[in-house]
């Protein structure tokens, strides 16, 4: 099924509700979709049940490390996602993962 016509669909993962909300509401604001997960075990089901043109995922969430999530929503799927964090990472990144400076 095309989505060619169909508003842009982001899934925004973080466990800080005001975060998340905020950013929710300048996508909504531009016509984009979003939903909301606040944890990693949610963002997975979301991305593969929903299937969002990119999702927005904070690398430090409760329970798990953002990069184990970014490989498990896309394997088999090609989600784009960003990588976010409010603190200094100073981790290697996942296969397939870039962080920009």
């Amino acid at each position: 099924m095309s989505r060619e016509h169909e508003p842009v669909r982001v899934l925004i993962v973080d466990d800080d509700s005001i975060v998340a909300a905020g950013l929710a509401a300048m996508l909504d604001s531009d016509g984009i979709v979003t939903r909301l997960a606040a944890s990693g075990s949610e963002a997975v089901d979301a991305a593969h049940s929903w299937e969002p043109d990119l999702v927005i995922l904070d690398i430090g969430l409760p329970d798990a490390d953002g990069r184990d999530v970014c490989t498990a929503i896309r394997a088999g799927h090609a989600i784009p996602v960003i990588l976010v964090s409010g603190h200094v990472v100073r981790v290697p990144p996942a296969p397939g993962v870039a962080f920009l400076r």
